[in-house]
């Protein structure tokens, strides 16, 4: 009888362990990056002060912030904020009837349904009068909703990456059939830096140059984080109006590529 229970003892443990047998920590990601460009950053350990607003669980906090692939051919990343916004940004998706015109992006909001994280599209980011990858005229523009799952949040190691890759955003037909992806300079397609790890999240680099002259955190795509909280903006009141997304995504960026 002792043998059976030290058996089914050491069954438990080993089922236990297992599940998180070989998790990378926050420590073992920053192995691909350097100290002013941390990855895995928890969302509410920088914003902290305004997790109470938004009452998110702690599957989706952990889906919050920036989410990019190290391998160079997989060019998306996804951006979730705690407001439900949704912004996807990628290589320029050129129309084929007007080489001159792309899509550089998508808005919409962000939930989770079952262990599903669902998106609903709702704008596009077009620019036009680019002669450059860096360039060209921003203008959102509506287009009918359409849905899309994005990655099950189980996927999802709470210290900020995931072993599989999120699934790309597919766009409506009559849509997607009208776009040729371009061909941009820089990181060529490559194998994974890393074997076993799909996303990493990412939420600030440091800037090292500053009025101030200390280090400061540059949130960039996240900086109007605290704007949106207390002025009280859902994602669903920024994807329903092109001043909105004119305000925060085009007007108060200086690099005129962002979104």
């Amino acid at each position: 009888m002792k043998n059976s229970w030290t058996l089914t003892f050491l069954l438990v443990l080993l089922c236990s362990c297992g599940k998180d047998a070989g998790t990378l920590s926050y420590e073992d990601l920053q192995e691909f990056t350097d100290s002013l460009t941390p990855y895995g950053t928890y969302f509410w350990d920088e914003f902290g002060q305004y997790r109470d607003l938004y009452n998110l669980g702690e599957a989706e906090s952990r889906l919050l912030g920036e989410w990019f692939s190290l391998n160079p051919s997989d060019r998306g990343d996804y951006y979730f904020y705690p407001n439900k916004l949704f912004v996807y940004v990628f290589d320029k998706l050129i129309y084929k009837n007007d080489g001159t015109k792309s899509i550089n992006g998508a808005l919409g909001t962000w939930d989770l349904r079952g262990n599903m994280v669902t998106v609903t599209i709702y704008g596009l980011d077009q620019v036009t009068e680019w002669t450059h990858w860096w360039d060209g005229k921003h203008e959102y523009i509506r287009i009918d909703p359409f849905e899309a799952v994005i990655t099950d949040v189980r996927e999802i190691y709470s210290t900020g990456y995931t072993r599989k890759l999120f699934r790309p955003l597919r766009f409506p037909w009559d849509l997607d059939s009208n776009l040729i992806r371009a061909q941009m300079p820089g990181n060529p397609p490559g194998k994974m830096v890393k074997e076993g790890i799909g996303m990493i999240r990412f939420l600030y680099w440091v800037d090292v140059i500053t009025n101030s002259g200390k280090l400061e955190h540059n949130y960039n795509m996240f900086r109007y984080v605290p704007d949106m909280a207390e002025h009280k903006v859902s994602g669903l009141d920024i994807v329903s109006s092109p001043d909105m997304v004119y305000k925060y995504f085009v007007e108060s960026f200086s690099l005129p590529y962002v979104l």
